[in-house]
């Protein structure tokens, strides 16, 4: 996303302090989002290592998940408003697959 339009300015701006250092932040940056972070993770399961990165900028806080498998990343993007929701699906697997004995496919 770039800001380069006073229109674009007018929608990141708010009445909070912080908010309006985050714009300044994206102005100093050449017009260029700032994902501020606020959490990093790394977990390795089997060939596969995962990321996992809380951030946030003047659009909103996300959840970047990375699964990087022989060089080859593939990524998605979770806002923070869905995180319980994914974490509530997250824990259906998980007992799915106790209730199937964590066996694995023949």
């Amino acid at each position: 996303m770039r800001v380069d339009t006073p229109e674009r300015l007018s929608i990141v701006k708010a009445p909070n302090s912080e908010r309006r250092l985050r714009v300044d932040a994206v102005l100093k940056s050449g017009g260029r989002v700032v994902d501020n972070q606020l959490l990093s993770e790394r977990i390795q399961i089997e060939r596969k290592q995962f990321f996992f990165d809380l951030k946030e900028n003047p659009r909103g806080r996300f959840l970047k998940i990375t699964e990087e498998v022989g060089g080859r990343r593939d990524t998605i993007i979770i806002p923070s408003t869905g995180l319980d929701l994914f974490r509530s699906t997250i824990d259906k697997a998980i007992e799915a697959d106790k209730e199937n004995n964590g066996s694995k496919p023949e």
